[in-house]
């Protein structure tokens, strides 16, 4: 009897010595994974400062435009952006539009500004406008209240993509508060906040199921509709408030006795697209049109990048991470084709 009631302890006392030691190792595993790569280092550690103040690493609310870019970089949208003109002998260039402008590091006003200090005597300071999300409204506003006393010379707007979303929602409205809402943070439990505090690997579980929420999570209202996102076409009313929002920015723009330039969206070469990605190609491809008549009626230059990369393809291999987004590649091929439009309408001041 004694020898039974022995075996009944020790086996949930090794299977409770084995769970431990497996923690044990997951977790040494993901602090030495973590100490090896500095950028997933640096994103861990966002993430826990977080989970510990409850402020997104990267986004936060904001009162007018529904939220913005928390950034330390100082040409780009955010808490450190600058707070006056540019100084006498520089040359500020304002670049506006969603992910495929905010980009990173290497996105393509970054580029744009390396490429052309060579080709100027002037200070050249490129703006990153961007943010991640942000449709034709949410930039207009921020030109409005942020950008416009900056007093950029020249204004990029590079949009498309984004203004396909308030489309997939039902009940539309042409100033989209059918499908934005006021900042909803996502919430973690007080339990998730101690955990990610303690535990690297529980913190990489946490961080990546918090990575497949997107922005919208946070600031749409419910979710598209089933039957509108399942089509290949919308209706073609609810793309006019995109061709009004850059009409007024166009003019916003001219008012400040700056000058404009208009960009077209690239896709992904139709070979590449998914099942899923008629819609966004076919809707992209309504919106570039629109830039296109825009930039006739209005007289304001336009670079057509979708154009361009769709007519060299093979230049854009490996230029693309998805229908829309685009790799460092990508990145550069953009900011070439505005510094050679910049450089063919004479817009670049000062040439060496």
């Amino acid at each position: 009897m004694a020898t039974k009631a022995h075996r009944r302890l020790v086996r949930p006392r090794n299977l409770l010595i084995l769970a431990v030691v497996s923690l044990a190792i997951v977790e040494t595993a993901a602090r030495v994974l973590e100490h090896m790569d500095v950028e997933l280092a640096r994103r861990m550690d966002s993430f826990r400062s977080y989970a510990e103040s409850g402020a997104h690493p990267l986004y936060g609310p904001h009162p007018y435009t529904g939220y913005g870019r928390w950034t330390e970089d100082p040409n780009a949208f955010g808490k450190h952006h600058p707070t006056g003109p540019a100084a006498e002998n520089q040359w500020r260039i304002a670049c506006l539009g969603g992910s495929t402008t905010e980009g990173g590091p290497t996105a393509y006003p970054a580029q744009l500004e390396a490429q052309l200090k060579p080709l100027t005597s002037r200070a050249v300071q490129v703006l990153n406008c961007g943010v991640s999300g942000w449709t034709s409204a949410e930039t207009l506003v921020n030109y409005q209240l942020n950008i416009q006393h900056l007093e950029p010379q020249l204004v990029i707007v590079h949009h498309a993509a984004n203004d396909l979303r308030p489309r997939l929602f039902a009940g539309f409205r042409s100033d989209y508060t059918h499908y934005r809402r006021p900042w909803r943070d996502s919430g973690l439990s007080p339990v998730d906040r101690f955990l990610i505090g303690a535990s690297r690997a529980y913190a990489r579980l946490r961080f990546a199921s918090q990575r497949r929420r997107t922005i919208g999570n946070w600031v749409s209202e419910h979710s598209v509709d089933p039957e509108l996102a399942a089509s290949t076409l919308l209706n073609p009313q609810t793309s006019l408030p995109f061709r009004r929002n850059l009409r007024s920015l166009i003019l916003s723009v001219r008012a400040r006795g700056a000058e404009c330039l208009l960009t077209t969206m690239p896709v992904q070469p139709k070979s590449k697209l998914g099942p899923g990605d008629q819609l966004n190609y076919n809707v992209i491809a309504e919106h570039n049109q629109h830039i296109r008549e825009l930039s006739a009626e209005c007289d304001v230059p336009l670079v057509d990048m979708a154009q361009w990369f769709e007519s060299n393809s093979e230049a854009c291999r490996g230029a693309f991470i998805d229908t829309v987004h685009t790799t460092k590649l990508g990145h550069q091929l953009k900011a070439n084709l505005i510094a050679r439009k910049l450089a063919k309408l004479g817009k670049i001041p000062q040439p060496k």
